[in-house]
């Protein structure tokens, strides 16, 4: 739909949807009780079924955004009986305990009061290197945490793991390009977290933020104005 609506589209255009985290199913503010009460009505609907120890691995690859539109139409699905009950349970009474057990989870990760709940506070941008697993060396190499719009189902896409209760990004997308074609020169480009791999480095980490808010910079690939816009040269030699 974005793009029929364009007639001669432009580099801010396609920036515009890269960074676009519109979602049909939520809005920013409940975007935080939605996310977390879609994997608890997950939980609450299958764990009985597949138990502790395997749910975990089939939740992983679940596409949990699509078991609505398969399982709400279905009021006599036997899904919604939970296994560990003598009852038989209805939907709602499915839905009141995966939403309770939202409230409850939220309420402990982000405090009782709801107008601080925040989807940023959850689900973050943080890159952690090999090295950085002690406080010390976290402080010195890690970068983030950067609070993270969006999550599966939106164009700027980042994934998370639900079934360990993380919303922690784990999948992103790590490379922003645009290129004209009319103009290769004025290629547009970020990659968080920053060009330097070189911890302390002043390009170590430079991007990361930048990239978190949709800046881009210019990426010439021609030798002359590639050498007219340079600030510096790093030589690799052995």
């Amino acid at each position: 739909m974005l793009l029929e609506r364009l007639n001669s589209p432009t580099v801010e255009d396609f920036r515009s949807m890269q960074l676009d985290v519109h979602s049909l199913q939520a809005d920013s503010r409940g975007a935080a009780v939605y996310e977390v009460f879609l994997n608890q009505f997950v939980r609450a609907l299958l764990e009985d079924e597949l138990g502790e120890n395997r749910f975990p691995y089939f939740h992983i690859a679940f596409k949990k955004y699509l078991i609505q539109n398969v399982i709400l139409d279905r009021p006599d699905s036997t899904l919604w009986d939970r296994k560990n009950t003598p009852q038989r349970e209805t939907p709602r009474e499915i839905l009141e305990l995966a939403l309770s057990r939202t409230y409850g989870w939220l309420k402990q990760e982000l405090g009782a009061n709801s107008r601080r709940w925040e989807w940023g506070k959850l689900h973050h941008y943080y890159w952690k290197h090999a090295g950085g697993s002690r406080w010390f060396t976290a402080k010195l190499l890690n970068v983030g945490p950067i609070p993270a719009p969006g999550d599966f189902t939106t164009l700027n896409s980042n994934a998370y793991i639900a079934a360990r209760d993380e919303y922690k990004v784990t999948l992103l997308p790590g490379v922003r390009m645009i290129v004209p074609l009319n103009d290769v020169n004025a290629m547009k480009i970020s990659m968080p977290p920053g060009q330097s791999g070189q911890s302390g480095h002043r390009h170590y980490d430079d991007l990361a933020h930048g990239w978190a808010r949709g800046e881009m910079l210019d990426f010439p690939v021609q030798r002359e104005v590639v050498e007219a816009e340079a600030v510096s040269t790093l030589r690799l030699s052995p």
